[in-house]
């Protein structure tokens, strides 16, 4: 849900605010994952760019962490998926799987999959679908 000051996550059987960031860059609808355990990742994708990553505690609905786009700062990733403490994405720099709940590097794989489950992560690559071990 937006609102002109930011962005507000509403409990969904109550209606209820759950979290307010406040005012920000934040002038469109965030897409949010959960990675099945603990994690909600919210990110700006619009239109194919990612300028903001952050990722809420699921049941204090507290701010874990976030990264932003800056001139000479870290690289947004593009998130492909999000499952049990791993958030996969892609850079410009290549692929990336960070911690979601510190938002913290922990692979750099050869693969950005969009599906992953326990065993498994997928990636399309155009006409082929390439498989790697999940990290989660």
């Amino acid at each position: 849900m937006s609102a002109s000051d930011g962005f507000v996550i509403v409990d969904a059987r109550t209606g209820a605010v759950r979290a307010h960031p406040g005012p920000g860059a934040y002038v469109h609808l965030w897409h949010r994952d959960f990675d099945g355990t603990s994690v909600i990742l919210c990110n700006d994708r619009l239109f194919g760019q990612t300028h903001s990553i952050a990722a809420l505690d699921a049941t204090s609905m507290k701010w874990l962490w976030s990264i932003t786009e800056a001139p000479e700062g870290r690289l947004v990733p593009e998130v492909t998926a999000v499952w049990h403490g791993a958030v996969y994405g892609r850079t410009t720099n290549g692929n990336v799987v960070l911690d979601a709940r510190s938002g913290a590097d922990r692979a750099t794989p050869k693969l950005a999959p969009f599906l992953v489950n326990t065993c498994v992560g997928i990636e399309n690559r155009g006409r082929s679908v390439t498989l790697m071990r999940s990290t989660g």
